[in-house]
């Protein structure tokens, strides 16, 4: 390991200050700090490489911000297996559960192989548009939402080539298990251990109360047909999509590039749950 990026949250003071102790501590230990030309003019840090460059460099990349940064940071890497350490420089800390005053102690043991690394899910999407097919990669969920003006609408759902039901609400939310508890634990869906080799398919506001949310298994294909006239919106980790018509197919397989994310020694999975969530309290 040599090269190390450093990928850090838009207009916030703090995270410009974090990567300058960063890129310092870095350098003691002899390797190589990259940010990208964005974040070394909005910081004033030296350096700085196209968002291409860096992340097909890194030889580990660490995120400075919240989960939100974290999520487009793992988009950008477009499947490279680089292990990936989110430093939580914002709220809630799913994803970026290491502190930044626990960041010199997580790189001393990066560096020794000290630091466990778990494979993270990721989904492949594909938006069939009429003839056109567009492509996103995700660590969260995909969501299917009306637009602004548009009205509850019908989606016909297909798992492995099997048909599991036509449902009337107001949207659909397919979450792998990193997403479980973001919009699809907002939505009445299940909370599934990162580790399970699931997705999870809820509904938001169904029509009808026999739709409830189902997980399946991840190697199975999960087909979206929207099968009315009606505006709705694909979202993709909630940070890029588009709009799709009636007779568009969303197809949702699981990617054979997981994420590799480093854990945090301070803390399990079910710590987080508790200290985020407060899960279990009365």
């Amino acid at each position: 390991m040599k090269n190390v990026g450093i990928y850090v949250k838009r207009s916030k003071f703090e995270a410009g200050n974090a990567a300058k102790q960063l890129i310092g501590w870095l350098k003691q230990r002899e390797l190589t700090p990259m940010v990208t030309t964005e974040a070394a003019q909005m910081y004033d840090l030296p350096g700085g490489l196209p968002n291409e460059e860096l992340f097909a460099l890194c030889d580990l990349l660490i995120v400075l911000g919240g989960d939100g940064t974290f999520l487009a940071a793992s988009r950008l890497l477009k499947g490279r297996q680089v292990p990936v350490l989110g430093v939580n420089l914002g709220g809630m800390g799913f994803l970026t559960e290491v502190r930044l005053h626990e960041l010199p102690e997580a790189l001393d043991a990066i560096i020794s192989g000290g630091m466990r690394i778990i494979q993270r899910l990721r989904l492949n999407v594909c938006v069939h548009c009429g003839a056109e097919k567009i492509d996103y990669t995700v660590l969260n969920d995909v969501v299917l939402t009306k637009s602004a003006l548009a009205r509850i609408f019908d989606l016909r759902i297909s798992v492995g080539g099997h048909y599991l039901n036509t449902m009337r609400a107001d949207g659909l939310i397919v979450s792998t298990p990193t997403g479980s508890t973001a919009y699809n634990l907002a939505a009445g869906g299940p909370i599934v251990h990162p580790q399970t080799h699931a997705v999870a398919i809820t509904p938001i506001c169904p029509h009808m109360l026999t739709n409830r949310p189902i997980v399946v298994p991840s190697e199975r294909t999960v087909e979206i047909e929207l099968i009315e006239d009606a505006d709705v919106f694909v979202t993709c980790d909630g940070q890029e999509g588009r709009e799709i018509k009636m007779g568009d197919r969303v197809v949702i397989e699981a990617s054979p590039d997981p994420l590799l994310m480093i854990k945090s020694p301070q803390r399990n999975y079910f710590d987080v749950l508790r200290s985020k969530l407060h899960y279990g309290e009365r």
